[in-house]
């Protein structure tokens, strides 16, 4: 196993720690304080931006333009691991909020939990399940709770 190998292996055992404190430990203390410090959304970041230099050169997206150039782009393990930090990184974020904004809005935890596996396995679907049940709970058409001018 190289190290691109380990290094994925480490990223998809560490984001279950939050993943699973927001689902079966939303109230304690420490779930609070490590969700709510984004220790480790900053850290995903941190490792996608190192790895982001390491792995990419200057011209790499210079064909970014096309699908061609998109799979050209993550034809190495390095740019696929990039790419998948990128994921767990934005995944976990918007997980972060949907636990954070739905203990603001009194969702009840049972109904988030469907949310927050479905944000950690397919993001988007999740983030969407999570907008629909808000509106239904709050009525609330504002995407979140963001004042608008």
């Amino acid at each position: 196993m190289d190290w691109v190998d380990t290094a994925y292996q480490w990223a998809n055992t560490l984001v279950l720690l939050p993943w699973l404190l927001m689902m079966v430990a939303p109230g304690w203390k420490w779930t609070k304080k490590i969700i709510l410090g984004l220790f480790f959304p900053v850290l995903f970041a941190l490792a996608y931006l190192i790895l982001f230099i390491l792995v990419f050169e200057a011209d790499t997206f210079s064909d970014f333009s096309t699908l061609d150039g998109l799979l050209g782009l993550f034809s190495q393990k390095e740019a696929v691991l990039v790419g998948w930090l990128h994921y767990l990184s934005f995944d976990l974020l918007v997980g972060t909020w949907e636990y954070t904004d739905s203990q603001k809005n009194k969702i009840p935890h049972y109904i988030l939990i469907p949310c927050l596996v479905l944000t950690l396995m397919a993001g988007p679907v999740g983030l969407l399940l999570y907008w629909v049940i808000r509106w239904f709970r709050t009525k609330d058409t504002r995407v979140m709770n963001v004042e608008q001018s």
